[in-house]
């Protein structure tokens, strides 16, 4: 966490003008901060995090910025957006569907993913 405290705190703003290489350090120490929380919480060393990932579901199919997995299952798909944050909260709705489709069948509960510990993981 020291890590990616530091990280966040050599970075400029986040504006419209910031270039790529800086959303994509800013993007990442937050996805690893939350994998890190995720796997204390859980004690699940299965949670990882794969960049320039390619998902297909139903409706969409593409490659993402970045996907976290866990249990084999697709979790979070995060599509880093340099302008419109309105059009990138669109576009990552529409690939977590596509995820939950490509989980049909082997999804569990969160209590069964868990363990009944999910306090602070957002349902």
């Amino acid at each position: 966490m020291k890590e990616i405290i530091l990280r966040l705190s050599n970075l400029e703003t986040i504006q419209d003008s910031t270039n790529e290489a800086t959303r994509c350090i800013f993007i990442t120490s937050i996805l690893n901060a939350s994998i890190a929380i995720t796997r204390k919480l859980t004690n699940n060393e299965e949670i990882y995090i794969a960049y320039q990932d390619d998902v297909s579901g139903e409706d969409s199919v593409g490659r993402v910025d970045y996907s976290i997995k866990g249990y084999e299952d697709l979790i979070c798909i995060v599509e880093g957006k340099p302008r419109n944050v309105e059009i990138g909260y669109l576009q990552n709705i529409k690939q977590l569907e596509s995820a939950s489709h490509m989980n049909k069948g082997r999804k569990r509960t969160t209590d069964q993913a868990f363990e009944n510990d999910n306090d602070y993981i957002m349902e």
